[in-house]
C-alpha cells in the first residue's frame, strides 16, 4: 500500500489547478481527478472513473435526508465561503500540519468493538473507549445516519470519532446467525467526522473516510492517503475539511447526513455526504466484499495515556444531560439486500467505559419516516482505559 502524495510533489506534477485558502487557514488544492493520490498506484492506470454509482443515495432515499429531514442549510465546509474548484477537478485539503504529525497520526480505526479490535504493538496503548449501537440483520449493502456535529476537545495523543461503519469478511458463506456479533471483520468502512489533532493540527470537527480490507493490521487509509484507494468524483467536497457551525448546548442542532452502500453492478463501495456521492473504494481493494454482516454507529474515543483521558465524545455530554445537549446520531436506516432502506434497530449496544461515556437508546421518533435515534457521548475521566480505580 502506498500513501498519497504531498501538496509539494502534486505542485511538482502539475496536478493543481488551482488553489483556495480559506479564512479559516485551510489550504485546498483543486486537483486533476485523474492525478488524484489513487491514481500513483499502476492498478489503477486504465481505470476509468465512474462517476455514479448505478443507484445514488437520494434515489435509495429520495429528495430527503436519509429519511424526514433536509440537511440543515447552515451546515457547510468552511472553506467553501472562499471559493470552489471547477469541474473535472476534486479538492484536497494541503494538510502543512502533517509535517508536525504525531504517533497517533496513523492509529488503526477498529470501529468494531470486540470484532477487528486488535492490542497494538508496543503497549501501553492506543486504547479505545466506544458507546455505539450495533445491528446484525445481515446481509447488508448499506448504512446511513445523521450525524450530529459539535465542537469537542481531543488530546494530541488520540481522536474522537463520530461514525457510521459497516464490516464484512469477504467469505460469503460465513453468515453468523441474526443478532450474533461477528468476531472477524476484516473488511470495514467509515464515514463521519472526527477531531484528531495528531493528524489535522487542531481539534475542529473534520470529514473523514477510513478503509481497511485487513482489519487495520497494516492497511489504514483514511481520506485520500493510499493508493490505490478511495476514489473521489466530487468537486464540492475535501475530505478533511471543517464543518462550520457546530451545533451549540440548548441551542441550534446540525448535522451531516452520511451514507454508505455498495453499487451491485459495478461492485464498488461508494461514500455519500448530504446525499451527494463523494466517491468510492475500487472492487480490487475489498476481494468477494459484497455484503456485510454488521452495522455500527455511535462514538469512539482513542488514547494513549494511562488510565485518563479529557478527550470528548459526541458534544462531551452524557446521554442524561438530554437532548440539545448530548451527542445524537439519527434516521438511522440500513440497505437491504434489495437495495432498499430498511428500519433495522439495533439489536445490541457496546459501552466500555460507562462512567466516560455512555450511549441511550431514544428509537424511533413521531415524524413520518423518520429513522432510529441514539444519543452517546461523554466528557472523558479517570479510568477510561477500563482499569479499576
Amino acid at each position: 500500500m502506498v500513501y498519497g502524495q504531498t501538496a509539494a510533489e502534486l505542485s511538482k506534477d502539475e496536478a493543481i489547478k488551482k488553489t483556495i485558502v480559506s479564512k479559516g487557514g485551510d489550504i485546498i488544492d483543486c486537483v486533476d481527478i485523474y492525478k488524484q493520490p489513487a491514481f500513483n498506484s499502476p492498478l489503477l492506470k486504465d481505470h476509468k472513473i465512474q462517476m455514479r454509482p448505478t443507484v445514488s443515495a437520494r434515489e435509495i432515499f429520495g429528495s430527503k435526508s436519509n429519511a424526514s429531514s433536509p440537511p440543515p442549510p447552515e451546515l457547510q465546509q468552511e472553506w467553501q465561503q472562499s471559493g470552489s474548484c471547477p469541474e473535472g477537478t476534486i479538492p484536497i485539503l494541503r494538510n502543512t500540519r502533517r509535517e508536525n504529525a504525531t504517533a497517533a497520526a496513523n492509529f488503526a480505526f477498529h470501529p468494531f468493538p470486540n470484532g477487528s479490535l486488535r492490542v497494538e504493538d508496543g503497549s501501553p496503548g492506543p486504547h479505545y473507549a466506544y458507546a455505539v449501537a450495533t445491528c446484525t440483520r445481515a446481509p447488508y449493502h448499506g448504512i446511513a445516519a445523521d450525524i450530529y456535529v459539535w465542537d469537542v476537545f481531543a488530546e494530541p495523543d488520540g481522536y474522537s470519532a463520530n461514525y457510521i461503519a459497516i464490516g464484512g469478511s469477504g467469505d460469503r458463506h460465513h453468515e453468523p446467525p441474526t443478532g450474533q456479533y461477528p468476531t472477524d471483520l476484516p473488511y470495514e468502512i467509515v464515514a463521519g467526522w472526527t477531531a484528531y489533532p495528531g493528524r489535522f493540527g487542531d481539534t475542529l470537527p473534520r470529514l473523514f473516510v477510513y478503509w481497511t480490507n485487513d482489519g487495520g493490521a497494516s492497511t489504514r487509509c483514511y481520506n485520500l492517503d493510499c493508493s490505490p484507494g478511495f476514489v473521489q468524483t466530487n468537486n464540492k467536497v475535501a475530505l478533511g475539511s471543517y464543518l462550520t457551525p457546530p451545533s451549540t448546548p440548548g441551542g441550534t442542532q446540525t448535522f451531516v447526513p452520511v451514507t454508505i452502500h455498495i453499487d451491485n453492478v459495478e461492485e464498488k463501495w461508494w461514500v455519500s455526504f448530504a446525499l451527494e456521492e463523494i466517491g468510492y473504494i475500487p472492487a480490487f481493494n475489498f476481494p468477494m466484499f459484497y455484503e456485510g454482516l454488521a452495522n455500527v454507529f455511535g462514538g469512539l474515543v482513542a488514547f494513549t495515556s494511562s488510565e485518563f483521558t479529557s478527550t470528548q465524545m459526541g458534544s462531551g455530554y452524557l446521554p442524561s444531560a438530554g437532548i440539545g445537549y448530548t451527542g445524537l446520531i439519527g434516521n438511522y436506516f440500513a440497505i437491504n439486500s434489495n437495495g432498499v432502506r430498511a428500519q433495522d434497530p439495533p439489536l445490541g449496544k457496546i459501552v466500555t467505559q460507562p462512567s466516560c461515556y455512555d450511549y441511550g437508546d431514544i428509537g424511533y421518533l413521531p415524524a413520518p419516516g423518520a429513522g432510529y435515534y441514539i444519543a452517546y457521548g461523554g466528557p472523558g475521566g479517570e479510568y477510561c482505559d477500563g482499569t479499576s480505580p
